[in-house]
């Protein structure tokens, strides 16, 4: 047997044998229940459709409250710490903000579904500034859903209406967009939640084709997976999509009623969660966010129990 031959046995054994240490890693590993906040109700720290959840770099924990129409602060371990927003279409006022995303800096950032618009504010809440308006043009909205913030401060907003994902500045300048009305590939229907990847990657989890879609930095499609069903890998309509330190992709499957986690290229790794309303069950998982720990923020949304509930990782 050739020398070229031996070694490439041997590098293909190596190779076997990460990919199989790789696979029980990702098979032994789950999440616990932690605990919970929130309930049904306009009261401080209480919701009503929470639609989307973020975190600062100190750890505190932003709800969209939607049905309630403001924004509401907890610390790391869900105590109220302030509410802010109120019913309205001005300046600072929401009517129905579903999704809510935080930058480096603090600025936290707030979809409205029912004004159409992006709304900007500092990290102690004073109001910086709005962009969009109903429409179709670039720059406008139609029902806009989740957000996200990448790490050179581009604003990414899953235009629902619009079947579309648009693009801006940290001063809400248009930039582009991606995606047009359908189920072929890089087509949406249903864009809820997005997120983006340290290397440029945009995820978009689609509620109304059961599907994850991964483009690139210029929003060129690249891969998808998934499918309706309730098997693993598959969605009954998949909500918030987020992303942990590994490049793991965590989706919240909302009407089955459980959290699905992937690798970065789409391969299931595992769930959690089962309909339901007891601690570590879930009923209309809307939204998540992921901490620099790993545990996993879980916004249960309308129809839902109104509340977040946080999960832990462990062996």
């Amino acid at each position: 047997m050739t020398t070229f031959r031996v070694q490439a046995r041997v590098a293909a054994f190596v190779g076997a044998i990460v990919l199989l240490l790789q696979i029980s890693e990702a098979q032994a590993q789950t999440y616990t229940y932690a605990f919970q906040f929130g309930s049904y109700g306009n009261g401080d720290g209480q919701t009503y459709n929470p639609s989307g959840v973020a975190l600062d770099a100190a750890g505190n924990i932003y709800v969209a409250d939607a049905g309630n129409h403001r924004i509401q602060v907890f610390d790391s371990q869900g105590n109220f710490l302030l509410t802010f927003g109120s019913f309205g279409v001005d300046n600072g006022q929401f009517y129905l903000p579903t999704g809510v995303a935080v930058d480096a800096t603090g600025n936290i950032y707030v979809t409205e579904y029912g004004n159409h618009r992006i709304q900007v504010f500092d990290s102690q809440w004073t109001f910086l500034f709005t962009f969009g308006s109903y429409g179709v043009g670039d720059g406008q909205f139609y029902l806009p859903w989740g957000a996200a913030v990448s790490a050179t401060g581009n604003i990414y907003v899953a235009d629902r209406g619009n079947s579309r994902i648009q693009v801006f500045d940290n001063q809400g300048n248009f930039l582009f967009k991606f995606g047009s009305f359908g189920s072929g590939d890089g087509q949406l229907y249903g864009p809820d939640g997005v997120a983006v990847d340290p290397s440029g990657n945009i995820i978009v989890s689609e509620y109304n084709n059961a599907r994850v879609q991964i483009f690139d930095s210029q929003g060129t499609f690249l891969s998808k997976f998934g499918s309706y069903g309730s098997g693993d890998g598959q969605f009954g309509a998949p909500g918030g999509v987020a992303l942990d330190a590994s490049g793991n992709i965590i989706v919240s499957d909302y009407y089955v009623g459980r959290i699905q986690v992937f690798d970065s290229q789409g391969t299931f790794l595992l769930k959690f969660g089962t309909l339901g309303s007891c601690d570590g069950c879930l009923y209309a998982p809307e939204a998540v966010a992921v901490d620099a720990t790993g545990n996993i923020y879980v916004a249960e949304g309308y129809e839902g129990n109104n509340r977040i509930q946080v999960f832990a990782p462990g062996p």
